[in-house]
């Protein structure tokens, strides 16, 4: 989940039908993906990676989060 809570595409379509739970993820919608980030280093290897979804615009501040906890050669794909 990456979305903001209060972001209106959560209204559209099929989405108020999914659980909010997998879809929104805090006031900025980073909530979860700092609980991963944070606690990555302690489950990974050496040399290991973590890839991650974000959404839109949100790729300064997930780089961030990487950095902050020590990661190296973070960048953002466009799918």
């Amino acid at each position: 989940p990456y979305i903001a809570e209060g972001d209106p595409h959560l209204l559209q379509g099929d989405l108020p039908y999914e659980p909010r739970l997998a879809l929104a993820s805090g006031v900025d919608g980073l909530d979860a993906l700092r609980r991963i980030i944070a606690g990555a280093p302690a489950h990974l290897l050496a040399g290991g990676w973590l890839l991650v979804e974000h959404g839109a615009g949100q790729g300064e501040e997930v780089r961030g989060l990487f950095r902050a906890v020590g990661f190296a050669g973070v960048e953002t794909a466009l799918d």
